[in-house]
């Protein structure tokens, strides 16, 4: 979801600031083209903040010189609705115009109060007259309008509102390999995140409701159960993908930062019939600047912003 800038046109910095709200306060990450090429991390941080903390939020756009910066905010999981369906069987310029039709019929809310923009879905060359699929992507004006008005107060230069796919999608770039897709697993406090990628482009997500706490327990019983209910969601939503886009084949499984991720790992090579394999972001971005989120623990916190710092295209 794109909206413009607060501010007249002002000297900015390269890069972005994404920040995104969880639910142990709000984390940020900046990125700029580094000279070797690589994505170089320099600035990031961790506030115990919520999305109503204005002064607070208002104190940390003046130390970080925020308004420097075109920004980005990832929305929280429990801010917006991603919804698969058939495309309309109507002219492509046509659809979004078609999709509010049948998107008024899915949502427990009015239309008008809502923003949506769609997602579409690659279809598979071998079936050229099969229907296109698309996830429409819906959040309340009340929550945007809110969001916005923060950054405003703020002053800090709010050019893009994204969503958790998407950042992980931009993450998951750096592993996918050449006509294959990619499944990828980021742990958030409450929730696990699967995606599946291939060449850029977003197939499926879910979000798993197994708290990251409960992976790293010290009582082996605990984790043990949150292994394996995660591995029985996993090996359904593989199963979904493989049998829905059967053209593509599934290369391997990457797990996102985790401290202790290795009982995790070897728990799923030994379970799921895929190459499993934990994600390593020095060779990807430069952490010169910023060697602390080279660590699991800030790379887990600091996850979806570091996706959303990603985005290629400036405003």
């Amino acid at each position: 979801m794109n909206f413009p800038a607060f501010f007249p046109k002002r000297r900015m910095e390269s890069g972005w600031m994404a920040f995104s709200f969880q639910p142990d306060g709000l984390n940020y990450v900046h990125l700029r083209r580094g000279r070797d090429g690589r994505p170089e991390a320099t600035h990031f941080g961790w506030r115990q903040l919520s999305a109503g903390e204005q002064e607070g939020f208002r104190k940390l756009s003046r130390e970080l010189f925020a308004s420097r910066f075109p920004s980005i905010l990832v929305l929280g999981s429990d801010e917006y609705q991603l919804l698969s369906m058939e495309a309309p069987k109507v002219p492509r310029e046509e659809r979004k115009t078609a999709m509010r039709w049948k998107i008024r019929d899915m949502i427990d809310y009015r239309i008008d109060d809502a923003t949506f923009d769609m997602l579409e879905i690659p279809a598979d060359p071998a079936q050229p007259f099969r229907d296109p699929q698309i996830y429409a992507v819906i959040a309340k004006n009340e929550i945007l309008s809110e969001r916005m008005a923060l950054f405003a107060r703020a002053e800090i230069p709010l050019s893009v509102i994204d969503i958790p796919e998407m950042a992980q999608r931009n993450l998951a770039g750096f592993f996918e390999a050449e006509s294959k897709a990619l499944a990828m697993l980021s742990f958030g406090i409450h929730k696990v995140l699967l995606t599946i990628t291939s060449e850029g482009q977003f197939y499926l997500s879910r979000h798993i409701d197994i708290a990251r706490i409960s992976l790293q327990d010290r009582e082996e019983a605990v984790r043990l159960d949150a292994f394996e209910r995660l591995t029985l969601e996993l090996q359904r939503s593989l199963d979904h993908f493989e049998h829905q886009y059967n053209h593509i084949a599934l290369d391997r499984l990457m797990l996102g930062p985790l401290p202790g991720v290795e009982d995790l790992s070897d728990h799923l090579v030994r379970n799921l019939q895929i190459p499993v394999e934990k994600t390593d972001l020095e060779k990807w971005i430069d952490f010169t600047s910023t060697p602390e989120l080279a660590e699991p623990e800030w790379q887990a916190r600091c996850w979806l912003s570091l996706g959303a710092a990603l985005r290629e295209a400036e405003p």
